[in-house]
């Protein structure tokens, strides 16, 4: 599943003789990896899971027009299109404020447990309410529950 886009389409990049127009997962993924590669050497202190997390939560949402954007998660763009400058700027705040806790051990936690991946991937290692928050509310109002570290749905909300 997509978690984070990357700019795919009419992206420069470099062909024998000069530059030319590109478009698709060969021109956004270097993108993504590139933003995380950054992140990664400013804050060498934070888990590959928070950068992955902190990422996640700064995403920017996709051009409207597109009919394939949904609010939230879908599986064109997963969360949105990453957004280097503002997973920067979440990061500096501290590496467990922007990308979640770091799993407790006494609490049997796991770190795969706290990085599922796709669309499930934002309900994992929340410290605030502000970590669950989704577009999408047609699933209900989301909390985070400090015990587990994990969204869950209000209910009836």
């Amino acid at each position: 599943q997509t978690e984070i886009a990357g700019p795919g389409h009419f992206v420069n990049s470099t062909v024998p003789g000069g530059y030319a127009s590109k478009s698709g997962t060969s021109m956004a993924c270097p993108h993504v990896a590139g933003v995380a590669a950054l992140l990664v050497s400013h804050f060498p202190e934070c888990t590959n899971n928070q950068i992955r997390n902190a990422m996640i939560g700064s995403t920017r949402e996709p051009p409207t027009g597109d009919f394939k954007n949904t609010p939230g998660w879908d599986k064109y763009y997963g969360w949105g299109i990453v957004n280097a400058g503002k997973a920067y700027e979440l990061l500096s705040q501290g590496c467990e404020i922007a990308g979640g806790a770091y799993p407790d051990a006494a609490a049997n936690q796991t770190l795969s447990e706290m990085a599922l991946g796709g669309s499930t991937q934002k309900q994992r290692g929340c410290l605030l309410d502000e970590h669950c928050y989704d577009a999408n509310l047609c699933n209900g109002e989301q909390k985070c529950n400090l015990v587990s570290n994990t969204c869950y749905i209000v209910e009836n909300s």
